[in-house]
């Protein structure tokens, strides 16, 4: 029986259905396109099937090639080259570049974002009443302080820290050792709205949070006022607090019972939740703390300001604080 004998294979070029005049695809991959030359003259390209092969056209695919394999390779460490024995330095010394890591010394500022579609909140500057016009809405306002803190003019404003909280993913003893130092410093939130995507992110570590401020009260009839119940409700996990400032005007001025009311109906999960945890049912009111501006004398519209002495005044805010925790206690059922 004799030995068949089969053809050979023709060879053919290697086909790319890449197009060799896409940069954005080469500077993507890593290819410096100013670095290769172009092809200006496609009289002398064969446009027959397969042989798509001028020398340009062939050093680029190269190069692709190179970048591509390159960029899959894991980098190699260097020769003798070992990893910083970040572990083995004294417990003082990674506490304090925990601290210088992952703190800021005017708080953790936060403000509501968008990033990627989806809702969440970043550092940013706070913009309340006392800086922002009422015919300004609040992100050109935002834009605004960030042009004047940038200018000469505000030298004198302190520069915001830049926390790296990817440290904590190195592994599981430095986010055990330093985690409580990102959530256990001052953290300060635009509103309730911001609150809310603050709480929403951090998920279990809510009852690390033991120092909040809320610079802002949602009101209206809109989505910012439904944030007060949502945002306490989320809250109620966050039963380490030590300190929860409202430093915003909860509504108009009202009586102190009114005032209570409020409390107590956009906030009763957490007020509930966290005397259970501590062992009080009015644990809560105990580090609740509101700003000024929500206690004082009631004055009917149009109505001249009373003539009074500070220390009139003074006496009255006492008084309206008193009956306002004493009537959010009675809401809670402390005796």
């Amino acid at each position: 029986m004799t030995a068949t004998t089969l053809p050979a294979k023709r060879k053919r070029a290697q086909v790319s259905y890449l197009d060799d005049g896409d940069a954005e695809l080469d500077e993507m991959l890593g290819v410096d396109v100013a670095t290769v030359p172009a092809d200006d003259d496609d009289s002398d390209v064969d446009m027959s099937f397969g042989s798509h092969k001028t020398a340009h056209a062939i050093k680029k695919r190269k190069a692709v090639s190179r970048a591509v394999k390159k960029a899959k390779e894991p980098a190699k460490p260097k020769k003798n080259e070992k990893p910083f024995p970040f572990t083995l330095l004294p417990a003082e010394l990674r506490d304090h570049i925990y601290e210088l890591a992952l703190t800021d010394e005017n708080g953790l500022i936060l403000v509501s974002k968008t990033k990627k579609y989806r809702r969440t909140v970043g550092p940013g500057a706070i913009v309340d009443r006392e800086n922002r016009g009422w015919f300004y809405s609040r992100r050109r306002a935002r834009h605004r302080a960030l042009i004047q803190s940038q200018s000469q003019d505000s030298q004198k404003a302190p520069a915001r820290a830049v926390l790296l909280p990817a440290l904590l993913a190195v592994n599981k003893q430095i986010h055990a050792e330093g985690v409580n130092y990102l959530y256990q410093q001052p953290i300060v939130v635009e509103d309730t709205y911001a609150l809310h995507g603050f709480l929403a992110a951090i998920g279990s570590n809510r009852a690390r949070v033991t120092d909040l401020t809320i610079k802002g009260w949602g009101d209206s009839r809109g989505a910012r006022k439904m944030m007060n119940f949502c945002s306490f409700t989320l809250l109620a996990d966050c039963t380490n607090l030590k300190k929860l400032f409202l430093d915003c005007a909860i509504g108009w001025r009202r009586h102190p019972e009114g005032l209570a009311r409020q409390l107590y109906r956009d906030g009763v999960y957490f007020f509930q939740a966290y005397g259970a945890a501590n062992g009080s049912k009015g644990a809560a009111v105990d580090i609740l703390e509101l700003n000024d501006e929500n206690h004082g004398k009631v004055e009917r519209w149009g109505a001249a300001a009373a003539s009074s002495s500070e220390a009139q005044k003074e006496a009255e805010k006492d008084e309206h604080k008193e009956k306002c925790r004493a009537e959010l206690k009675k809401l809670l059922g402390c005796r």
